[in-house]
């Protein structure tokens, strides 16, 4: 007799608190009705981002009762952990290529920036004191006495090519399949000098057809 009143007891406490439980969650127009198989009671749940609700799988159906009426965790934050993962961002490093090599991919680099520049006065309006000149492994552009100058060098001890701007200051280029790149971003030495030339002298500046020439590598 104590047994069928406990169960009919505990069936009165569980319809009200479902109800209760339900009156709430609809005030707050955060509802969707599931069954949980961990209790023999239907409650409500508080809809996740997906919009379609799930399942709990408790170890206890009180539990999940206490957690999910109080409030406190969903079902899903109850019995669940969230892993966060980053991909790494790839990192690039030099070719290997002996000093031979270097010196001669240098070289042919600063040639064909020194023809271009050389020859760029003849199509393009440039300033009177525009001025450009190599030698000893070094190029100077000199744009102007408002514009500033552009220094590009070999850097033999290193393998690299280094880049003095009056924009963005230094920067150091290594040799990476055949281009010229910015290890830290993955900018390569023609594209740099490109846009920052473009942007002082108020035309676009090409230099597609000198050697070596790439607009860069992603990371």
């Amino acid at each position: 007799m104590s047994n069928i009143i406990m169960k009919s007891l505990y069936s009165l406490c569980m319809r009200w608190m479902s109800q209760s439980t339900a009156l709430m969650l609809r005030r707050q127009n955060q509802t969707l009705p599931l069954t949980c198989p961990g209790v023999a009671a239907q409650i409500f749940h508080t809809r996740y981002d997906t919009g379609a609700g799930r399942f709990c799988r408790p170890r206890s159906g009180k539990s999940c009762i206490k957690k999910c009426l109080l409030g406190k965790l969903t079902c899903e934050q109850a019995h669940t952990r969230q892993f966060h993962y980053t991909v790494p961002r790839r990192k690039l490093e030099a070719s290997p290529i002996s000093e031979i090599e270097y010196e001669n991919y240098a070289e042919e680099t600063l040639d064909s920036l020194t023809e271009f520049f050389e020859d760029l006065p003849e199509t393009e309006q440039c300033c009177d004191d525009y001025d450009c000149a190599y030698g000893s492994g070094v190029l100077t552009i000199h744009l102007g006495s408002l514009d500033g100058t552009f220094v590009i060098n070999k850097q033999t001890p290193n393998k690299q090519i280094w880049l003095s701007s009056p924009l963005s200051g230094p920067k150091r280029y290594d040799y990476l399949d055949g281009q010229w790149i910015y290890l830290r971003d993955g900018s390569s030495l023609h594209k740099q000098l490109e846009l920052e030339m473009t942007e002082i002298l108020g035309f676009k500046v090409d230099l597609k057809k000198c050697k070596f020439y790439s607009k860069g590598v992603p990371k």
